[in-house]
């Protein structure tokens, strides 16, 4: 994910819930450029065009262990592209992502 996909993230998540959530995504974007190895930000693309989002942070040493988790922040899917398997993509991309951060769930 790029800083200028933002716009297109916020409306990807209106879609779904209804409620442009601008300032939620902005902030987690910059909590993301300041430390890249605790958050996780994909896009999935057909051609040039954003079909599909993910975004999550990584918590170490919460509840009482020292194992790193990924917490989902968002995920959505273009209302048009659902139920084409991109959502599971990007889950599985969002998974591989967060095993290469070392965590374990």
């Amino acid at each position: 994910m790029q800083e200028e996909d933002l716009d297109r993230v916020v409306a990807l998540d209106a879609q779904a819930s209804g409620t442009r959530r601008s300032d939620f995504f902005r902030k987690r974007w910059q909590a993301a450029a300041g430390k890249p190895d605790v958050y996780i930000a994909l896009v999935a693309l057909s051609g040039s065009e954003i079909r599909g989002f993910v975004m999550a942070h990584v918590l170490a040493g919460e509840f009482g262990t020292d194992e790193r988790f990924a917490i989902l922040d968002g995920l959505g899917v273009e209302s048009g592209t659902r139920r084409s398997g991109v959502g599971a993509e990007l889950v599985g991309a969002l998974k591989v992502a967060a095993r290469d951060r070392n965590c374990s769930e």
